[in-house]
């Protein structure tokens, strides 16, 4: 418990120092994106969920919006 609350708070913190740089939006989507790719790749390694075409897909959409979000800047 004390491992997920440390992350929580690391997360924020980051969030925060990122905020100052770039835009709130931009941020919090990638903030949004990375617990996405992460907690999908967590499932994959670690609980051996199966990554088809389509999840695999998706999860390449979600990066290229990532990149086109920093390119737009």
């Amino acid at each position: 418990m004390i491992w997920l609350l440390a992350g929580f708070g690391i997360s924020l913190a980051l969030l925060h120092i990122a905020v100052q740089d770039i835009p709130l939006g931009v941020a919090y989507a990638v903030f949004s994106a990375i617990g996405t790719i992460g907690s999908t790749l967590v499932g994959v390694f670690v609980w051996h969920d199966t990554l088809g075409l389509r999840r695999g897909g998706w999860l390449c959409v979600v990066i290229g919006a990532i990149i086109g979000l920093k390119r737009c800047q």
